[in-house]
């Protein structure tokens, strides 16, 4: 079971590894990735054995990780064989608590017969599953690889292997789009019963293929009103099925949050190894080149991959630490920020904020303007 962190402060240290790798390129991705290769994979599983220990002293004092986190692309794409070699390197030259908090972002429409079974022997005890839509249709715009059914069979083995603290990711807002379409993907993953729902609202990006065909009017745009419907929709009916909606985008029963997103949001230190990965560390913030072959070539001659680096003024971090709570549960600490509500009057009588002892929270309907607010904030 994961661990309740809404009662007191957050310390920890968490770990992700980016797994730039996947079957085929979605039509709405635009984190970085590219089709799997052999040869690549295994230039990149070498560069990133590389990276780990080069940054071994990364954490002050070489503290405890608590959470690794391994993302992509499609990192289930790996075997379990390579994957288990990967954490034991991380636990050759990083303090690794006896029992943290592992997750591997999974694809549906693989074969995952034993892969489950191997997961769980290497320790790793969350899997966050894509499945982002139960209907043929959605998936086929989103170019997908699953169907519908293969979202339930991936979560058969899943539950098969014992591993009951599982996710499911899922997008609204897509082109075309409908509340009942919305719904029927909802209620589908209620009944597959996983601990945890991320329910992302689709962000377009003129720089992917899906975004292109909106600009272009090929598909239709989105509809700002239909599209906040859907999310309020989504925090009545998963809370009325005893999710606690803990961050905007983020669902989970009691005691299963996922502890790594929960250091993203409350400022805790973390390091990104791989391609693209961003770190951060006190007042500094960094990030990794996105090119795996660049990536292999500079750790084959021991140089760190980064790309760029930002040192964040106190008022920066500020603003940062304001903009990422207001985005959870728990709101933010009025004196420790520096608040003047008065600044945020009109969004308390309107009921879209509300002030609890020495915090400032946002109600569900709030969060549709997180963002508005955080900048009145700061």
């Amino acid at each position: 079971m994961g661990k309740d962190f809404s009662a007191y402060q957050i310390v920890m240290s968490g770990i992700y590894l980016h797994f730039p790798f996947c079957q085929s390129k979605c039509s709405y991705c635009d984190f970085y990735s590219i089709v799997y290769s052999e040869k690549l994979v295994s230039g990149y599983i070498q560069a990133l054995k590389s990276e780990i220990q080069l940054r071994s002293g990364f954490f002050p004092g070489n503290k405890n990780i608590e959470t690794l986190y391994i993302g992509g692309g499609t990192p289930s794409l790996l075997s379990p064989e390579r994957l288990k070699d990967i954490l034991h390197h991380l636990s050759d030259f990083f303090n690794i608590i006896e029992s943290p908090e592992i997750t591997i972002e999974v694809n549906p429409g693989g074969t995952f017969t034993q892969v489950f079974s191997d997961y769980k022997k290497s320790g790793i005890n969350r899997i966050s599953i894509g499945a982002q839509s139960f209907r043929k249709n959605e998936l086929a715009l989103m170019k997908r690889i699953h169907n519908p059914e293969d979202i339930k069979t991936v979560c058969s083995y899943v539950r098969k292997a014992g591993l009951e603290n599982f996710s499911l990711d899922l997008m609204y807002g897509l082109p075309g789009q409908n509340r009942k379409d919305w719904e029927y993907s909802l209620f589908e993953s209620i009944a597959l019963k996983p601990k945890h729902i991320s329910a992302y609202n689709l962000t377009w990006s003129g720089k992917t293929p899906l975004g292109r065909k909106i600009i272009k009017g090929y598909i239709p745009t989105p509809q700002e009103k239909a599209v906040s419907e859907m999310y309020l929709y989504t925090d009545k009916i998963l809370s009325e099925n005893g999710f606690e909606h803990y961050e905007i985008s983020n669902y989970a029963l009691p005691g299963y949050r996922c502890i790594h997103n929960e250091g993203y949001w409350t400022d805790q230190p973390y390091l990104g190894l791989g391609p693209s990965a961003h770190s951060f560390s006190e007042n500094k913030r960094f990030w990794n080149v996105s090119d795996v072959k660049e990536y292999i070539s500079r750790l084959s001659q021991s140089v760190l991959p980064v790309e760029e680096e930002e040192v964040l003024s106190a008022e920066q971090r500020r603003a940062e630490c304001i903009a990422v709570g207001l985005r959870r549960k728990e709101g933010i600490d009025i004196r420790h920020n520096s608040i003047d509500l008065s600044k945020v009057d009109n969004f308390i009588q309107k009921g879209l904020a509300v002030h609890v002892g020495k915090k400032l929270k946002l109600t569900p309907r709030g969060m549709l303007f997180a963002d508005e607010v955080a900048l009145r904030v700061v």
